[in-house]
């Protein structure tokens, strides 16, 4: 059985052309599900854990998932775009972590999703991108919500849910997720925000 699906997914690979660019020796493990392979651009050398799973949803005829060089990634990570997705270089990316640019539904604003209707059949809808900046770490269980910017060098709490963006050089956690210390590139250390 492993072996039919080793060849299925390589079977898969050579179909839609996957977008591994320059990628050096990347490794996924097992049990992992990937929707979407002609929009998605990976970098060298990314290693992924067991069960991970990412969705890439729309027009095919655009990027829509971009991941640099180095990025890393724990066990049943979740990776959702319908919009743009882009995880740049040196990412680390701990386990039990959702990264999605989109909702089931709109629920502000004009047209909103009515309750009457089937969640799964709710049309996605996405309020922006999502980009995750190099040398990023996202602890265990974090959850990082449409139109999401996290800058250079921060570090995202486990269990931390992320719903608007975050600055580079800092530590940030909590649901919703603040800042509670910044980098002081001067003294070279952590300083606690007020």
């Amino acid at each position: 059985m492993k072996i039919f699906l080793y060849v299925t997914f390589i079977l898969n690979f050579l179909k839609y052309k996957f977008r591994f660019k320059e990628c050096e020796r990347f490794y996924i493990r097992s049990n992992s599900f990937i929707m979407g392979f002609t929009m998605i651009t990976l970098g060298k050398k990314f290693s992924a854990n067991r069960f991970l799973r990412i969705e890439v949803l729309g027009d095919h005829s655009t990027v829509k998932l971009k991941i640099g060089d180095f990025v890393s990634v724990g066990e049943s990570v979740h990776i959702a775009a319908s919009n743009y997705v882009e995880i740049k270089n040196n990412v680390l990316i701990g386990s039990r972590v959702l990264i999605t640019d989109h909702n089931h539904g709109s629920y502000s604003g004009d047209h909103q999703s009515s309750p009457l209707e089937v969640p799964a059949k709710r049309a996605l809808f996405s309020s922006g991108p999502v980009i995750i900046h190099e040398n990023v770490w996202l602890g265990d269980g974090v959850v990082i919500l449409p139109n999401v910017e996290v800058g250079f060098g921060t570090i995202v709490a486990a269990n931390s849910v992320v719903t608007k963006s975050l600055p580079a050089f800092a530590i940030a956690g909590g649901i919703p997720c603040r800042v509670f210390k910044t980098y002081n590139e001067n003294l070279e250390i952590w300083e606690n925000v007020d």
